[in-house]
């Protein structure tokens, strides 16, 4: 029998058909989230950029992960998140192509943007397959 879940005060019981729906949904989003991992080790530690400008950047990033991030709720739509996603924009990318990707992920990040894996291509590059 599912577990009871409290939402705002009030106790529920998801049925069975809810918590395989939930259930599917976590593998589904813990497999993308492999996919991610393996995407972003993809290419060469020496493929990376490895500037001042990108160094600037990822700090940036750091700091919004550390210290930002835990106060805002979770509601990522995409795997990697946009801050992931821009990590591994600006290494593989450098900074005015990683900025113009960040940019276009954050224009993507809403209610009526779409979601799944998603990891930073420049235009035109093929998506690397899901295994």
């Amino acid at each position: 029998m599912p577990s009871k879940l409290f939402i705002n005060g009030a106790s529920f019981v998801p049925s069975q058909q809810q918590t395989l729906f939930s259930n599917r949904f976590h593998l589904q989003f813990v497999i993308l989230q492999e996919a991610a991992i393996k995407s972003s080790l993809c290419f060469e530690k020496n493929d990376e950029e490895d500037n001042l400008g990108v160094k600037a950047a990822l700090t940036m990033l750091k700091f919004y992960k550390r210290e930002i991030s835990p106060i805002m709720p979770k509601s990522c739509r995409y795997v990697p998140t946009c801050s992931e996603y821009s990590m591994i924009a600006y290494k593989k990318y450098g900074v005015v192509k990683g900025t113009v990707l960040t940019v276009w992920r954050l224009c993507r990040c809403n209610p009526l943007g779409g979601s799944g894996f998603d990891p930073p291509r420049w235009f035109g590059e093929e998506s690397p397959p899901l295994e």
